[in-house]
């Protein structure tokens, strides 16, 4: 299956936004910061976005809500908890598939 075109959002992502993703992803690091996560992030909306064309918008989330949900602006929150949930379920009817 070929990968879609890149969207304009993966372009246009600053290094703060993909900065903090990457953050996200670390197994250790520091905890966010309402400062740290603030200053690295331009624009919210495109760091969902580039979350979601990397396909870790529920890790992102699990780690912010584990940490500092109150950095990020409850809308681009909700959007990425709508992915973790959507993710949670699906790996469920997967491990359901897997049992049978």
């Amino acid at each position: 299956m070929a990968r879609p075109p890149v969207p304009q959002h993966a372009v246009t992502a600053s290094n703060g936004e993909i900065d903090l993703i990457l953050d996200c992803a670390r197994v250790a690091g520091e905890p966010l910061t309402p400062g740290s996560a603030q200053a690295l992030v331009v624009d919210w909306d495109e760091f969902q976005h580039a979350a979601a064309w990397h396909g870790v918008s529920a890790l992102v989330y699990w780690r912010i809500h584990a940490n500092r949900p109150q950095v990020v602006p409850a809308g681009v929150l909700r959007k990425l908890q709508d992915s973790f949930r959507q993710t949670s379920a699906r790996n469920l009817l997967f491990a359901s598939e897997l049992l049978k």
